[in-house]
């Protein structure tokens, strides 16, 4: 991770004779300027000394320095929303003590262009090659893994500090309902009684999932790897962590550190499948809708506000099957093909499920991965530790806002 230097006029000057032969034998902050790498353009590939005691850009501190510019616009578009007046406004940031003129375009150029630093170098010489062009470290290849698509899909809130209640011990986010509704009834005649029903309350409520991981890796690793690891690796369990998400969303157990996903809501409608053929399974799909848009379910008759959530295994077979559903507008609302729905469901321990939820009535609190760098851990190894780690919370305000369809034995062919 690039460093604050110290001042040239507190260094040893047989450490800075030690400096400057490394800087001779590496490469020169020119070679590197001209190869579009302005992290390592600022001092000797993987050195911490700098011949003008200039300070080093940190990458993450780069990747704050946007979050929060970013933080600032919302905030500033919600202010308008509610008060009137313009938004989306940055209203700036103070710079660093060692970048005085830096701005929160610098910063987004430097995260485009710059390298990315995270293992042992025994076990990762692919990333050990200094005089690689500063392009490849765009190339990273990553890990195969599936990605997660249902936060986005649904819409999550921020998970904020007084949403949550620890007072068991463990956090738990919960919203409040009404477990039965007023009414409303045609007046008999002029003067006569108005229907009068109250409503009863009640709450939903779900655990706070902490989803997280962490890799460790050398410092030498971590100082001299180009493409950088500590950006790859960070890539890496971000992906992973979208995909994990998703398990909790649909099958989160409610224990154990989980959220309550939605197959685990209690009294959720459902729906027997049919899958002789793909226009019986999305037969099948739209009896759940109607079970949803009826006396039985939330009410709300318009398909648009759903989403239809599918295995990818399934939504292929739907398009590639002979008799195959040729486009996603003949499902109720919205398509997400995600592998967080589960596949080993069933007797034989081979099934899907696709679910229909009415979006408007879940409640996603996400706090969206944070990215650390931590040296001082394993210092005594000179090892370093780069860690992600984000918190979501599922709250299904009612269980008729969710239908699933069940018996999905494996699609033939896929």
């Amino acid at each position: 991770m690039p460093r604050y230097p110290t001042p040239l006029a507190t260094v040893d000057p047989a450490l800075e004779a030690i400096a400057r032969d490394a800087q001779r034998a590496s490469r020169s902050r020119d070679d590197d300027a001209a190869s579009g790498d302005p992290y390592r353009a600022q001092h000797g590939v993987g050195y911490t000394y700098v011949s003008d005691a200039v300070a080093v850009h940190s990458f993450f501190r780069d990747l704050l320095v946007v979050a929060e510019a970013e933080a600032r616009v919302n905030a500033s578009m919600a202010q308008a929303l509610e008060h009137g007046g313009r938004g989306g406004r940055d209203p700036g940031f103070e710079p660093p003590p060692g970048f005085p003129a830096d701005t929160v375009e610098a910063a987004r150029e430097r995260i485009a262009k710059g390298i990315k630093r995270d293992l042992s170098s025994s076990n990762a010489g692919d990333v050990l090659r200094p005089s690689s062009p500063g392009f490849i470290g765009e190339m990273f290849g990553r890990a195969s893994r599936a990605t997660g698509k249902l936060i986005d899909a649904i819409g999550a809130e921020p998970l904020e500090e007084g949403m949550v209640d620890t007072s068991s011990g463990v956090p738990i986010l919960s919203i409040p309902r009404f477990a039965s509704g007023a009414a409303t009834a045609v007046q008999a005649s002029q003067n006569a009684a108005v229907q009068e029903t109250d409503p009863t309350t009640g709450a939903m409520t779900s655990p706070v999932a902490t989803i997280a991981g962490l890799v460790d890796m050398s410092a030498q690793l971590f100082e001299f790897s180009r493409p950088g690891m500590d950006v790859a690796i960070a890539d890496d369990l971000g992906r992973d962590w979208g995909a994990k998400a998703d398990v909790q969303i649909v099958n989160g157990s409610a224990g154990s550190g989980q959220t309550r996903g939605l197959l685990n809501v209690a009294s959720i409608l459902s729906v027997a499948g049919t899958v002789t053929t793909a226009a019986t399974f999305l037969e099948s799909v739209w009896k759940a809708y109607s079970a949803l848009a009826g006396s039985s379910g939330i009410g709300n008759p318009a398909p648009d506000d759903y989403l239809t959530i599918l295995h990818p295994r399934r939504y292929a077979w739907t398009r590639g099957n002979t008799t195959g559903i040729q486009g996603d507008e003949l499902f109720p609302g919205t398509v997400v093909a995600s592998a967080g729905v589960p596949s080993n469901l069933g007797a034989g321990t081979n099934e899907d499920i696709a679910l229909i939820v009415e979006r408007s009535n879940l409640v996603l609190a996400v706090r969206r991965p944070a990215f650390k760098v931590d040296e001082s851990t394993g210092s005594s190894t000179l090892t370093v530790r780069t860690l992600a780690y984000g918190m979501l919370s599922l709250v299904a305000k009612n269980p008729d806002e969710t239908a699933k369809v069940t018996g999905l034995t494996p699609p033939t062919g896929f």
